[in-house]
């Protein structure tokens, strides 16, 4: 579910990439990050239309990102694209582990960031940073042979995120980045027959990337 609180910070973020005042007081550098890696979806459930309680368990799965941002100093904001996609490991309804699991869940993301960037005065750089925005979290074709598609459906809702990593300047403009990264949502409410349910969404990201500065 979409909140006011996405839009406020996607709108922050934009301010801080496009006021003139702001670029030029802080000599402000433009750039761009493409990344990618493995995306680790933890475990959620759901309610099917006929009542029962699904516990789902997800195979390893891929992202990729990426973002175009404004330096200033050690202070960096960015907007980014993400995209992130499991497929299920395995649906188990109490202590049964149902044969023939199948599904996936995909995340299509929009997030403002925040990085800082600690100082070190050599060519490799910690940084931290946060991150808001929204995303659609869609669950496909969830079910079983037996059973058929028992859930289909995605909701667009509010995502946070926050990242640790290490970037490696290899000269003026271009530098190499690996990164931890936490991905979540507020839970995504779909519907499975006339059952509705509030599914969380959460992902430990290992990525790697480069970023180049104009």
């Amino acid at each position: 579910m979409l909140t006011k609180y996405s839009a406020k910070a996607l709108l922050f973020s934009f301010s801080l990439l496009s006021t003139p005042g702001l670029a030029q007081s802080w000599d402000g550098q433009t750039y761009v990050t493409v990344q990618g890696g493995v995306a680790q979806q933890e475990g959620h459930d759901f309610i099917t239309g006929g009542g029962a309680k699904v516990e789902t368990e997800m195979k390893d799965g891929y992202v990729v990102v990426g973002a175009i941002g404004r330096q200033y100093g050690n202070i960096r904001a960015e907007l980014e694209g993400s995209y992130r996609a499991n497929d299920v490991d395995s649906h188990k309804v109490g202590a049964a582990t149902l044969a023939g699991s199948r599904g996936e869940t995909t995340v299509l993301a929009g997030m403002g960031n925040l990085y800082y960037d600690i100082p070190t005065g050599g060519a490799l750089t910690p940084y931290l940073g946060v991150g808001a925005g929204v995303a659609e979290v869609e669950f496909e074709n969830y079910g079983t042979n037996a059973t058929g598609t028992v859930l289909d459906d995605s909701d667009t809702t509010f995502a946070y995120q926050g990242m640790a990593g290490l970037n490696y300047a290899l000269n003026g403009n271009l530098s190499l980045n690996a990164e931890y990264r936490y991905f979540a949502t507020s839970d995504a409410e779909v519907q499975s027959g006339t059952r509705t349910s509030d599914v969380e969404y959460q992902a430990h990201n290992i990525i790697a990337g480069a970023r180049y500065t104009f």
